[in-house]
């Protein structure tokens, strides 16, 4: 699997944002390339992937009275991956657990899933 660093930015700005969440995904070619502006929203329905109510989007921006999406994921089995990496590191960061042994914890799971 590619080198991929998430940050998680928790928020207290507003009653429904969580927190943000920037992705790098390092290149052969340019190094890292950074995808910024991944929200975590609370949610009144369970998420059924992420098993809480909350909903994790990828960047998107106003426009013509609509949020258009700025990255958008061809394969949603991909963004799926991506959103569980999103979550496992809002939870480390949430509740403080060591990111070294939860990236372990994340590859165990996405080697397990892929055969």
């Amino acid at each position: 699997m590619e080198n991929i660093k998430i940050t998680v930015y928790p928020k207290n700005t507003s009653p429904n944002l969580l927190a943000n969440a920037n992705i790098s995904v390092e290149t052969a070619r340019y190094g890292f390339i950074t995808i910024k502006g991944f929200c975590i929203w609370k949610s009144d329905h369970l998420n059924e992937r992420l098993q809480e109510c909350m909903n994790i989007t990828p960047p998107s921006r106003a426009a013509y009275g609509r949020r258009i999406q700025i990255a958008f994921f061809e394969d949603p089995k991909k963004w799926e991956e991506v959103e569980m990496l999103i979550y496992s590191e809002f939870c480390r960061v949430r509740s403080g657990i060591d990111s070294d042994t939860l990236v372990e914890d994340i590859n165990n799971k996405l080697n397990s899933n892929s055969d």
